[in-house]
């Protein structure tokens, strides 16, 4: 089974919350999710939690293969944007190995 990279990305990034957090416990600080809340109900950073959870949000569920949300959503997706703006200007390819020799 090969995992591709993206999923490695995933696993790195809940091992690293998970040890950030770990680590923010032993040494007697808030915790990631402490400190998310605290922002959520803040009255001035709430707004920028907020819009980057929502463009987040928008970003992971516009791109679910299965149809489950509408094709719309693609167009409210920045993150999804600059990584087309990306590939189209930088002659990428998607899911091939960075080792292979280009032909």
């Amino acid at each position: 089974m090969t995992i591709r990279p993206g999923a490695k990305c995933w696993i790195a990034l809940a091992v690293f919350v998970l040890c950030a957090d770990y680590w923010l416990i032993r040494n007697g600080h808030d915790t990631m999710s402490v400190v998310f809340g605290d922002s959520v109900v803040h009255p001035v950073r709430r707004w920028y939690v907020m819009a980057a959870w929502g463009i987040l949000t928008v970003h992971l569920f516009a791109n679910i293969a299965d149809g489950m949300f509408p094709d719309t959503w693609k167009r409210y997706d920045p993150i999804g944007a600059l990584a087309r703006q990306v590939r189209s200007k930088g002659n990428f390819e998607t899911n091939v190995a960075f080792t292979q020799d280009p032909a």
